[in-house]
């Protein structure tokens, strides 16, 4: 599993779990702590996505608690730069919900 970190459209960082496939999870500040969201990701079948939506919010959050050297529990009781300080520096996250967007100076090719 690969933590990567990510400017997202509208200009907030996330962190995105990597790979992605039917399942989309990612980190986000909330305050001075941080927000797991688990979202169906393009290719999902919703029964089982929701089947497995807990088994997959209970990896990642233990997955994050191994990088960091915490109990499960404080995870997300953790400031949002602690997580992105334990991040894959070479996990790169295209979009994960397969929209392309234009690159901002509008002259070069839709980023990937």
């Amino acid at each position: 599993m690969l933590f990567a970190h990510q400017i997202d459209g509208r200009d907030r960082e996330c962190i995105f779990v990597l790979p992605m496939g039917s399942v989309v999870s990612y980190f986000m500040a909330e305050g001075s702590c941080m927000r797991l969201h688990i979202e169906a990701g393009l290719c999902a079948y919703e029964d089982e996505f929701e089947a497995n939506r807990y088994a997959v919010r209970e990896a990642v959050l233990a997955e994050a608690a191994r990088r960091l050297g915490v109990p499960l529990s404080e995870v997300l009781l953790l400031p949002f730069e602690r997580l992105k300080a334990v991040c894959d520096r070479e996990a790169v996250c295209g979009n994960p919900w397969g929209i392309r967007r234009r690159a901002r100076n509008r002259s070069a090719s839709f980023c990937r």
